[in-house]
């Protein structure tokens, strides 16, 4: 049996919305889901379902695609938590999403410039939202609906290694987690999006990584 203090979390990427997919920065700003975005969504629930997987408790950020993407497979309670929405691309947001890669590719440091969100920000506002929400009683397996980006640094944060082997993540994603409650850790299982095999949409971001100057 795994240790007491330790809870098991999953963190969904929310499915295709409108702007992914006529590649545009979306970040804190929002667009509606596509029929694919649905389909998506749909997989998702049911691979949890497929796996027994029940949850205690569900959240997601306070944007709407994430609810929009939730309401898709389940009916249940769930909180909205702004710890939980994608980074912040600035003057960026509703931009084409080549503008962006411009800016980053030819910025030495980009996140931080014309509004854009730095790691650190990112980081921590998800660390502190996750321990709040992780160490409520009763929390032992737990759902957050959220968002590429900050997913994405986050479990770079947690395992940059096991992340660097990991290629594009498509939408409705699932990073699996154990938190222990006692040292206030994460460990990251695994990355699994078998249930979209088929369903995927190619974008510019597929071969496209950050710039690590």
């Amino acid at each position: 049996m795994p240790p007491i203090n330790m809870k098991k979390l999953y963190i969904l990427r929310h499915g295709q919305t409108l702007f992914n997919q006529k590649e545009m920065v979306q970040g804190q700003c929002d667009s509606r889901l596509t029929d694919l975005g649905i389909r998506q969504s749909d997989a998702a629930g049911q691979y949890f379902k497929d796996q027994n997987i029940r949850f205690d408790s569900v959240y997601t950020s306070d944007l709407p695609r994430t609810e929009e993407t939730l309401e898709q497979f389940y009916t249940g309670p769930h909180e909205r938590r702004k710890g939980f929405r994608e980074r912040s691309y600035g003057v960026y947001e509703g931009d084409s999403n080549l503008s962006l890669i411009n800016i980053m590719a030819n910025a030495k440091n980009a996140y931080g410039v014309l509004g854009i969100e730095t790691d650190d920000s990112l980081v921590k506002r998800m660390k502190e939202t996750l321990e709040e929400v992780m160490d409520q009683p009763g929390n032992d397996t737990v759902l957050v609906v959220s968002h590429g980006d900050i997913m994405r640094t986050f479990a770079d944060w947690v395992d940059e290694k096991k992340m660097s082997e990991y290629g594009f993540m498509p939408n409705c994603a699932i990073f699996e987690y154990d938190y222990d409650e006692k040292t206030k850790t994460f460990d990251l299982i695994g990355v699994i999006d078998q249930h979209v095999a088929d369903i995927k949409a190619e974008t510019i971001w597929k071969n496209f990584k950050k710039n690590e100057e």
